[in-house]
């Protein structure tokens, strides 16, 4: 079986090829964006990235990494922070952030209180809001 080939549209160019694994990769690490088009052979036109849940996960399926004795620890669901909370592995001092936010959001610890109190409300992060 033949490796399928993706590119992606940048510039006005036709970038790749890229493997699956390679677009996941660029995804997670910020360097494939939701609105980035994509294509392979066999699709009658470009598509966005967002549209695969593999390389950009629904907002309920979003995964956050924490500062945990001085190292980046993740990623966690919303339903782990929430038993953590709950069993004081963690604490409202704790920085929490989400891959690809700026770095000054990973060093606010406002926001780390408002994951904290979107796992205690409700255990969804949609709306979120500094507090």
């Amino acid at each position: 079986m033949a490796a399928v080939h993706w590119y992606i549209a940048r510039g006005g160019l036709k970038v790749g090829p890229f493997t699956a694994a390679d677009l996941k990769q660029l995804a997670t690490f910020g360097l494939l964006k939701p609105s980035e088009m994509l294509w392979t052979e066999g699709l009658s036109k470009w598509v966005a990235a967002s549209t695969f849940p593999a390389l950009f996960p629904a907002p309920a399926e979003k995964r956050y990494w924490l500062a945990l004795a001085g190292k980046t620890r993740g990623p966690y669901a919303i339903d782990q922070i929430r038993a953590a909370l709950g069993s004081r592995q963690v604490t409202l001092d704790t920085l929490a952030w989400r891959r690809g936010d700026p770095e000054h959001v990973a060093q606010d610890p406002r926001f780390a209180i408002a994951v904290y109190r979107a796992a205690i409300d409700n255990g969804t992060m949609g709306g979120i809001a500094y507090v």
